[in-house]
């Protein structure tokens, strides 16, 4: 070797030799501990220790440190402090203090503080200084956006009182902003632009000849245009000429016709229509046809968007003013309700010109008024109203307004099903026929009882929503209005004063009629816009007749026949329509006028005497009576007269004499220019007592006096056969022909007849008409159309963005002829304009709300704690200003002195709010944990104040706003900013639970966030029994949904008691639908064995197989962009970010791995970055966090048993298999093609290779688990 390596050696060697020479290879010996050095004469303080590392003999000292305490032999003080700020510019004072130091004893000599003047000597005559004070926040102002996330702000002003005389301006800010309006704004669809269907036929011609029109039309629905789409360009009607023959005379002058809406008009000149009338029927005695017609008209009005806001805003105006503005009191009920009636019959007109308002008389069915048969108005089926209420609301389950079909207008308190409850007898034809006999003179006791006894009666009769405000929503409103304003019409028949007779209110003005008077609704033959009504009796039925003749008794005469007693008004209806005393006392009396003096119970002698409430062939023996009286006072004139002329020839003056001759003369002459009418047939023979039996026939004629026929009646007996009949229809004949010549709209018939059987033995005749009509048309030959000149193009419909112009033509060149083909080709074309895309708008930054302040590191001795605010309500874009001010505050915390021995330094203790801290120098604790535990496995009182502390914040006003928007946050940003992607996934939620840990601790700082295991009840995971997290009790979470939504009916989040946030949709009520495994402890023990290495399978099967799976096996909330507003979601998360903190507790390499996105923002956090949040022992505000395994049970012994296994180990467990991931989760979740394939495979890696389903005889425990936890254990 050369001579350098040579010296090189011999050099080390004799280094070697001299370090060899020290003891412990160059450190020298610890020298005694120091002297106890303390701050003051004694107390806490620190001593000292020495030794030597030597090093080419260089002494490098090292020293040790450890705490000591000297006892105080006598009391003695610490120095003084320093001195506070002067409390005032003059005149002021300054405070200093120590503290004893003898802690034991405390009994220092002298004060602990001092104090000293200080400022000006003495105050000038300066007025006194005023600092400001705020005065109260107005109110929130009106946000920014409607969705997706806006600002509101308030503000308050320093006035309260204003700062003066050098005073201090007030501290903070006079305005403050939060985010508003957090819901998801749905994601736009893409634009539909409307197409017109084809045309539909051609309407029937206004004209037969003469020159009319005909119109066809197409809606814009093929398809409709949605989601911002343009409309369809062109005409949605278009009009051609027809019938241009010239008109042979089409009917005679004053001839009576029936126009194609079916109304009764009167020929005039030239084949014009005039007093065309709108004929109103009896429901129950219009066809089938008429009856359904008129209820699909109803349904039309009342759901097609293009009638129902304003026949919403019709039937809601009764409603509105039904109290306090007379349309239920004298002054203004009948005429307001005869202009109620006509607005509607007008808007239903639109629908269907043949439609007019029907009405059902009630009084010819007093006897059975509720009958559901096919002829009546309660039917089930389509031509009837449906029946009485069924369900526990009442709501009516039969018919065309039946629950679930149809349903009253949103002014209605829900459910706005249509109620009824039928109840009682309305007021029989008798009472009618009385009340329409009243005189003029008495028409104030004919307004009152029409009002009082029959409308306000039968309005409760009938119950349900026709016994509330808002009746006017029930489609038998009208019939039964009809029947009233008719009672009123046949009353003004009776004279010209009874036509005028009304109160003195009838010049003012209706209230809620745009200014029309009553006196404008007094005739039914000159309604405004020269509208005429005419209400038809009922046609000739048996029942009609009876009211025929009813009209002809006397009034003393219809108080004798003997009827059934109908309902008086009710204490429901005198509540509803606020009767006075006074008008109750009136009711009453009337009522004792046109009830029945003479009571029966019901005829049982056919069908038509138990409706009408009374035997019909009593009126009818009444009735010949009363003609046969009638009958003998004309013989009686007429024997008189004779009796006086041969009087006057022997006793009377020549005077009389001639009178008489000149009468003679008169009736002779009368007599010769009408002489006496023959006997008419006999008529059937009517019985006189009993229902069959003895009884007479009847004829008469007539004998002409004056002009005038006076009848004469002449009768005999005979036997009624005690076999009654009543008669039944045929089916109905074929359609005649239609009418219209020679083509065109017209009409067609068809009849059948009372003899299936016919009514024998004084049986009833058949209910309802004989005949029916229907409209019917005759096409015309079509004419060649052609084409119009293209018009001009129409501008554009937006200036920027992209936007649309049209031009049309017509097909009027010439129009189209009778043929029904219209041009070839399109009315209308369309082209983009203004393609140039738009600028953005510029958006200013704004504020959110300030998070709560972070928890103070220290419980004394002085910490600080802080609290942020982010530049995102809404955050700055498109070159709009950044938020002003800072994102940041701090302040002091725990200011209070540490008490020096309350622990030994380097002690474990537990603080106040429960967390694990370690004793520090002087009693200061420090790395204070927070400690999060397995919520099954919590005491009963820990789990009551959890929940207790969730329901607070979710319900108080003081936490709710802050709540209500966290819990928002995560659906506002559910998709598109990678929270529920490896980017984020996993550090975002960290925050996520931190913070709203933070907000639960404001309220309790005993509260932490707890997990729920799942994996340990894999094989059962959705007990009730007490030890669950299903419980139904106050210490669990409630149980299944159970409600058709599948709402949640059970525990503290249960229907009726707590909702979810305000941006869910309603029903707000927490839903769930349990169903599957969840991943069970085999499988995650399986996964925190990965190595760092795999960090990506690592996450993705935590994120995708264990996170996303499990929240659709919960279901419902939590399977929706809703979920963070289950309570139940931070218990799940809370089991998926203690996976990642065991995960990262097998090295140091597992804690520090991450993904690149490490250092970009959080969404939603403040400027939050992931690496603040990858360690739980050092998350911000110096907090530290720590899960609490599950312990002190089988489970958890199978838990820790199973972290000893391996991977290869594990496999071979005979287990049950838990659920995979399904397309719910996938969907909810949008998880990409790439990670549904990892996820795939991690999931054959964690599945058990040997499937097992635990027998039915296994332990809970093993039922539990999924598998047999003996296998483990061995």
């Amino acid at each position: 070797m050369s001579s350098f390596i040579i010296s090189w050696l011999v050099l080390l060697a004799t280094c070697l030799t001299f370090v060899d020479s020290r003891d412990n290879f160059g450190l020298g010996q610890w020298s005694a501990w120091g002297p106890c050095k303390t701050n003051g004469p004694c107390g806490t303080g620190t001593r000292t220790k020495s030794r030597c590392f030597w090093f080419y003999g260089r002494c490098i000292i090292s020293r040790r440190k450890r705490a000591c305490y000297v006892p105080c032999t006598q009391d003695s003080w610490s120095t003084w402090g320093s001195w506070t700020k002067c409390s005032a510019p003059c005149e002021g004072t300054q405070l200093r203090t120590r503290t004893c130091t003898n802690y034991p004893r405390g009994n220092c000599l002298g004060n602990d503080r001092e104090t000293r003047q200080c400022g000006a000597r003495k105050c000038t005559t300066t007025p006194p200084l005023v600092h400001g004070g705020w005065s109260e926040w107005s109110k929130w102002g009106e946000c920014s956006v409607t969705c997706g996330g806006g600002r509101q702000s308030r503000t308050r002003t320093c006035t309260n009182p204003a700062p003066a005389n050098g005073g201090r301006n007030c501290e903070g800010l006079s305005s403050e902003t939060r985010i508003c309006a957090v819901q998801t704004c749905p994601t736009p669809p893409p634009k539909i632009h409307g197409q017109w269907t084809t045309w539909g036929s051609w309407g029937a011609c206004s004209a037969r000849c003469g020159g009319g029109s005909q119109s066809r039309t197409r809606t814009c629905t093929n398809p409709a245009p949605a989601n911002g789409g343009r409309n369809c360009v062109g005409n949605s009607s278009e009009t051609q000429k027809c019938a241009q023959t010239t008109c042979p005379p089409g009917c005679q002058v004053g001839q009576t016709v029936t126009d194609s809406c079916s109304q009764r008009c009167v020929c005039g000149a030239g084949g014009t229509l005039t007093q065309c009338t709108r004929i109103r029927k009896e429901f129950t005695s219009m066809t089938t046809a008429e009856r359904e017609r008129y209820i699909r008209v109803v349904k039309e009005a009342s759901t097609n968007s293009k009638y129902k806001p304003r026949y919403d805003t019709l039937i809601t105006l009764h409603r509105n003013i039904f109290f306090n503005n007379g349309i239920h009191d004298k002054q203004h009920f009948l005429t307001w309700h005869r202009w109620y009636i006509l607005t509607y019959e007008n808007l239903l007109r639109e629908v269907d010109c043949n439609f007019t308002v029907a009405y059902w008389d009630w009084s010819m069915v007093s006897g059975s008024p509720w009958s559901t048969s096919a002829s009546n108005v309660w039917y089930g089926g389509d031509s009837g109203f449906g029946g009485d209420g069924t369900t526990s609301d009442n709501c009516v389950t039969t018919g065309p307004f039946r629950l679930g079909v149809w349903e009253l207008p949103h002014s209605v308190s829900p459910p706005r099903c249509l109620k009824r409850r039928f109840d009682g007898i309305p007021p029989d034809s008798v009472a009618v026929t009385q009340l329409i006999d009243f005189p003029v003179s008495r028409f104030h006791d004919f307004e009152s009882t029409l009002r009082l006894n029959l409308h306000d009666t039968v309005h409760c009769l009938i119950g349900g929503t026709m016994c509330t405000t808002d009746s006017s929503s029930a489609p038998e409103f009208f019939l039964h209005h009809g029947m009233v304003d008719k009672i009123w019409a046949d009353w003004q028949k009776k004279s010209n004063a009874h036509q005028t007779a009304f109160f003195a209110s009838v010049n003012q003005a209706l209230p809620g009629t745009s200014g029309l008077l009553p006196s404008q609704f007094l005739d039914n033959n000159a309604l405004p816009g020269g509208v005429r009504v005419e209400w038809q009796d009922v046609g000739n039925t048996p029942a009609a007749r009876v009211v025929g003749r009813l009209r002809a008794l006397a009034p003393r005469m219809l108080k004798q026949i003997p009827r059934e007693r109908f309902s008086s008004m009710s204490k429901a209806a005198m509540k509803l329509f606020k009767v006075s005393a006074e008008e109750a006392a009136q009711a009453e009396k009337m009522d004792k006028e046109i009830q029945p003096e003479i009571v029966s119970p019901k005829s049982k002698a056919s069908r038509m005497d138990k409706k009408l409430g009374f035997d019909h062939k009593v009126l009818d023996s009444m009735y010949s009576l009363a003609e046969d009286r009638r009958s003998r006072d004309r013989d009686q004139l007429t024997s008189s007269l004779h009796y006086l002329g041969k009087k006057a020839q022997t006793r009377m003056s020549s005077f009389i004499i001639s009178w008489l001759a000149l009468l003679a003369t008169c009736l002779t002459f009368v007599h010769s220019l009408e002489p006496d009418g023959q006997w008419g047939s006999w008529s059937v023979c009517l019985p006189l007592k009993e229902p069959c039996g003895v009884g007479k026939r009847v004829r008469t004629r007539c004998y002409w006096f004056y002009g005038k026929c006076y009848k004469l009646r002449q009768s005999k007996k005979c036997k009624v056969p005690c076999d009654v009949t009543d008669g039944q229809w045929s089916t109905w004949g074929s359609w005649s022909s239609c009418s219209a010549v020679p083509c065109g709209g017209g009409s067609q018939s068809r009849t059948r007849t009372c003899t299936n059987p016919a009514p024998a033995n004084g049986g009833s005749n058949c209910d309802g008409p004989s005949s029916e009509t229907q409209a019917c048309m005759v096409p015309c030959p079509p004419p060649l159309p052609g084409w119009s000149d293209w018009a001009s193009w129409s501008s554009c419909s937006a200036t920027c963005g992209g936007g649309s112009q049209s031009r049309t033509r017509t097909c009027t060149n010439p129009p189209p002829a009778n043929d029904g083909r219209s041009c070839e080709g399109t009315s209308s074309e369309t082209k983009s304009c203004a393609t140039n895309t738009c600028p953005p708008p510029k958006i200013d930054g704004g504020w959110s709300d300030w998070t709560s302040w972070s928890s103070c590191p220290v419980t004394c001795g002085g910490g600080s704690q802080s609290r942020t605010r982010t530049c995102t309500n809404p955050p700055p874009a498109n070159g709009g200003a950044d938020c002003q001010g800072n994102s940041r505050q701090t302040r002091y915390c725990a200011t209070n002195t540490c008490q020096p021995g309350g622990c030994q330094a380097g002690q474990t203790v537990t603080d106040s709010c429960g967390q694990r801290c370690v004793c520090g120098a002087g009693g200061t604790l420090t790395q204070c944990t927070r400690i999060r535990k397995e919520f099954t496995a919590m005491t009963t009182d820990e789990r009551e104040r959890y929940i207790r502390v969730v329901k607070t914040v979710s319900t108080d006003a003081r936490y709710k706003s802050r709540y209500d928007t966290l819990i928002t946050l995560h659906k506002t940003i559910f998709f598109n900013n990678r929270i529920h992607e490896q980017q984020h996934f996993l550090t975002w939620h960290r925050w996520y639970i931190l913070t709203y840990e933070n907000l639960l601790r404001e309220v309790d700082c005993r509260v932490t966030v707890p997990y729920w295991d799942w994996s340990v009840v894999s094989g059962s995971p959705w007990g009730t029994s007490a030890s669950d997290v299903w419980y139904a009790g106050d210490s669990g979470m409630g149980g299944d949904g159970t409600t058709r939504e599948n709402c949640v009916t059970t525990g503290p989040f249960r229907l009726g008691v707590w909702e979810l946030v305000p941006s869910a949709p309603r029903p707000r009520c927490l839903k769930r639908s349990f169903f599957g495994n969840p991943p069970d402890s085999a499988a995650v023990a399986d996964l925190v064995k990965l190595p760092a290495s795999r960090f990506e399978d690592f996450e993705v099967t935590l994120r995708v197989n264990l996170h996303d799976t499990v929240h659709c096996l919960i279901g419902e909330t939590m399977c929706t962009t809703d979920a963070a507003s289950a309570p139940e979601f931070f218990l799940h998360h809370g089991m998926v970010d203690k996976i990642w903190t065991d995960w990262q507790k097998n090295s140091n390499s597992h804690r520090t791995v991450f993904f690149p996105s490490v250092n970009e923002e959080l969404p939603g956090t403040d400027g939050r970055l992931p690496s603040q949040f990858v360690d739980n022992a050092a998350l911000p505000g110096g907090v530290r966090v720590e899960y609490l395994p599950i312990s002190g049970s089988v489970a958890a012994d199978v838990v820790n048993r199973l972290r000893a296994l391996s991977p290869e180990q594990i496999k071979m467990i005979p287990r049950e298999r838990f659920s995979s991931i399904d397309s719910r989760a996938i969907n909810l979740f949008k998880v990409s093609a790439e990670d549904q394939a990892r996820a795939k495979k991690m999931d054959s890696e964690i599945q058990p290779e040997q499937e097992m389903i635990p027998p039915s005889e296994a332990s809970v425990v093993d039922k539990k688990l999924g598998f047999d936890h003996n296998v483990v254990v061995k």
